[in-house]
């Protein structure tokens, strides 16, 4: 169901295990999600569009082309849900705000 959000993460390289420990979901709970088979919620729609740094809009469909962030959503998104950078930074190997692509 969310083909974006799928093509997205596997063109940055992140494994759903990764997203799902971010999450704090099992890898199967996070797995139905991408799939279609439980609902995205508003926070996790969040958190995702931050970890991929890509406008939510993109994530849920609504836009073809991926939109990155800019600073200030990025930082409304992580002050609101308490986000670590060092963890999500971990998923790249290199700072979060280096994501550009």
């Amino acid at each position: 169901m969310y083909n974006n959000l799928i093509k997205r993460r596997i063109k940055l390289g992140i494994k759903r295990k990764d997203i799902a420990e971010i999450l704090g979901y099992s890898l199967s709970h996070y797995s139905n999600i991408e799939n279609g088979i439980k609902a995205l919620h508003i926070r996790e729609l969040y958190i995702l569009s931050y970890i991929l740094n890509v406008d939510n809009m993109y994530i849920i469909g609504l836009i073809d082309k991926p939109i990155p962030l800019n600073k200030y959503k990025r930082e409304c998104i992580k002050k609101y849900y308490n986000l670590d950078d060092i963890a999500i930074k971990k998923l790249y190997g290199k700072d979060v705000y280096d994501i550009t692509k």
